[in-house]
């Protein structure tokens, strides 16, 4: 009950923490960089979508979880908070670093705790666990259209949707093959839905070659994002809410279509 209790302290969210230079080595180590493509209002709240989940949910994470990416500087007055799953702050230590992180649990309360207040961004890695089964380099496969919770939360909290994608994230890791109808699959598919987690088996490269092990690979990143039509209403309706949802996904396909492959890199430098 107590640890519970605990990871609902938001204000335990540390600016010290967020800039530990290790995070500007990680960023630097890709490298990984966050475009800023729009200006948002520090009064008002936002929804940042992120896709893909990748294996580590890189790009996510240096942008929204750490000051790598100069999110302060580039969006000066919102405070981001990456969502993350719950039972991270029931955890000893884990608990501690993601509160000082500005990590928010994966759950109605914790969300609209944070969007009811003016100037936080709640960034949401909206395919979860079940989009880092589909990684694979040089391939995007999200799952957006059966997700429907986060639009219907943005809507009731008059909060804009702000898709974003991690061009990169899925060449960082390969992963052991685990085609749908797999014995493989089927544990993996098993465990998450028993835990939350996917067990991933990734592929990446060694300290000191490129050929095996579990170090990521050194492949560049780029997020970027674009809010798409404001919808800010706090009375919801279903028919809003599939309009919503479809002009997001019309957003991805915009996203992919400037932003394409050119800033990807398909071997490590």
């Amino acid at each position: 009950m107590i640890l519970r209790w605990i990871g609902w302290a938001f204000e335990k969210r540390s600016e010290w923490a967020r800039r530990w230079v290790w995070w500007d080595y990680l960023r630097d180590y890709f490298p990984l960089r966050l475009e800023k493509t729009v200006e948002l209002d520090p009064t008002r709240t936002y929804m940042f979508c992120v896709f893909p989940h990748g294996v580590l949910s890189t790009g996510a994470f240096l942008s929204f979880a750490t000051e790598a990416s100069k999110f302060s500087k580039l969006f000066p007055g919102l405070r981001p908070y990456l969502v993350t799953l719950a039972g991270h702050f029931i955890i000893p230590f884990i608990r501690e670093l993601s509160l000082a992180l500005g990590g928010c649990p994966s759950s109605v309360e914790a969300l609209s705790y944070v969007l009811s207040r003016p100037g936080n961004a709640v960034a949401l890695v909206v395919g979860g666990a079940s989009e880092s089964l589909e990684c694979r380099p040089g391939t995007y496969k999200i799952i957006l259209k059966r997700r429907k919770g986060f639009v219907k939360l943005a809507l009731m909290h008059g909060t804009p949707l702000v898709p974003v994608f991690s061009f990169g994230e899925t060449d960082l890791y390969d992963q052991v093959n685990n085609p749908k109808g797999s014995w493989l699959r089927w544990a993996q598919e098993l465990c998450r839905k028993m835990t939350g987690i996917a067990p991933v088996l990734p592929l990446g490269r060694g300290l000191f070659q490129y050929s095996f092990g579990i170090v990521p690979h050194r492949r560049p990143v780029t997020t970027v994002g674009n809010m798409k039509e404001d919808f800010c209403t706090k009375s919801f309706n279903r028919m809003l809410w599939k309009l919503l949802q479809d002009a997001t996904v019309g957003d991805f396909k915009k996203l992919n279509l400037f932003h394409p492959p050119r800033i990807l890199s398909p071997q490590d430098p």
